[in-house]
């Protein structure tokens, strides 16, 4: 008997090949250790801090969280030990939002206090600093670890929810869940890839693979002919000529291609393995961002 296609079936299938880049339901344990680490350097470097800092995180999760065993000596241990083994996906999503939030409290206690007393500021500068320089980089280790959460300026945010990766990235792994597009999808999900881990030359590249793939994947469905090692402008032009878009389409399309020569200098339509161009590698969130597009 043939093994029947029944719903859960199909749902897996659907779900293995991903209409995302990244997930929503599992902590890794990696990044349970390096929200740890943050809050070791935050308020490590400051002993009057460290041990007041977990045992009054201990007694916010403990009341925000319903969490009993949290409120009992030894607090660090305890909270590291919850945080590390027992913690689902909200609780510890929940901890980051309190942990800035108590952060966000004792910057602000600081700071009166250090208006009476400013000969003192300078022993709690380093912790004043960390604040930002912490959500950086929980932010990359949420990215890194295929987490689809960050906290954007003073709260936890799902990524699905801002407009660009519901309106435009989402959409584009749907389409590219077509098998015909296997290829393609390959391309554009190593750019995220490469986006995720700041690798903004190899992001920038293979987003401009992924889409000279993409046009090439569509003239071969329409039978439109092309000469081998043709530019990706050529392809362009043969699509339009081909009138793949829709009247009244062209001006947007012309803005695009204008954005794709401003955002990658010297990459211009010629679009394959030239890393060159990008001048400034340490601002991901500059060319990376071109990914979505």
């Amino acid at each position: 008997m043939a093994v029947a296609n029944i719903y859960s079936r199909r749902l897996r299938a659907s779900q293995s090949k991903g209409d995302d880049v990244y997930q929503y339901d599992t902590v890794p344990d990696k990044l349970r250790t390096q929200l740890l680490c943050i809050m070791d350097e935050l308020f490590g470097s400051h002993s009057s801090l460290i041990e007041q800092a977990w045992q009054d995180l201990c007694k916010i999760v403990a009341k925000e969280c319903g969490i009993r065993k949290l409120r009992v000596f030894p607090y660090q241990s305890s909270l590291v030990d919850y945080i590390e083994k027992d913690a689902d996906l909200l609780e510890i999503l929940d901890f980051c939002d309190l942990l800035f939030i108590y952060v966000r409290d004792v910057i602000e206690s600081i700071n009166k206090w250090c208006e009476r007393n400013p000969f003192e500021i300078e022993q709690y500068a380093v912790f004043l600093r960390m604040y930002h320089p912490a959500i950086e980089e929980l932010n990359t280790y949420f990215k890194e670890s295929v987490l689809g959460y960050e906290y954007n300026k003073t709260e936890i945010i799902r990524i699905d929810s801002q407009h660009i990766h519901k309106e435009i990235i989402k959409p584009v792994l749907q389409l590219l869940g077509d098998e015909r597009f296997q290829k393609v999808d390959a391309e554009y999900r190593l750019a995220h890839q490469h986006y995720r881990n700041k690798l903004v030359k190899d992001c920038v590249v293979s987003c401009n693979r992924a889409f000279e793939t993409m046009l090439k994947t569509i003239c071969d469905l329409e039978s439109w002919d092309y000469q081998s090692g043709v530019r990706a402008s050529d392809l362009i032009t043969l699509v339009r000529n081909k009138n793949l878009f829709q009247d009244g389409m062209a001006n947007n399309f012309n803005a695009f291609i204008a954005t794709l020569k401003m955002e990658c200098p010297r990459f211009g339509m010629n679009m394959v393995g030239m890393v060159r161009a990008v001048n400034n590698p340490n601002n991901p969130y500059i060319w990376g961002n071109i990914y979505s597009i």
